[in-house]
């Protein structure tokens, strides 16, 4: 048994020496994906971290959770002659798709006293 402690550890040392590399070439991997997406879009893509993001959208607040308060993978660019950020939620359970109801008529404004 006190043989087979020193073999354990040097096992799983290089397995999460292992894991770290192959993380890091993940992450390198789409990284590099969404800047030939943004570039392929005429997009700026920034990697980050950016520290100051949660500054500029006080209204999200998981921006203002946590320790690591930081926005990374950011795209932007000009859309319609406006600027437009988009960023990539890490937590699964913040994503949520768009709900768009293709059936209904768009709702009209109405003018109170008419």
């Amino acid at each position: 048994m006190d043989q087979a402690f020193p073999f354990l550890l040097a096992v799983m040392v290089v397995l999460a020496v292992l894991g770290a590399i192959w993380s890091a070439r993940q992450r390198n991997r789409r990284r590099e994906q969404l800047r030939q997406w943004a570039a392929g879009r005429g997009l700026r893509f920034d990697p980050g971290p950016d520290r100051t993001f949660g500054e500029a959208y006080p209204n999200h607040g998981i921006f203002d959770q946590g320790d690591s308060r930081y926005a990374y993978t950011l795209v932007a660019g000009l859309f319609g002659f406006r600027q437009e950020e988009f960023f990539e939620v890490e937590d699964t359970a913040m994503r949520s798709p768009p709900r768009v109801d293709l059936g209904a008529p768009p709702v009209q404004p109405t003018t109170s006293g008419a």
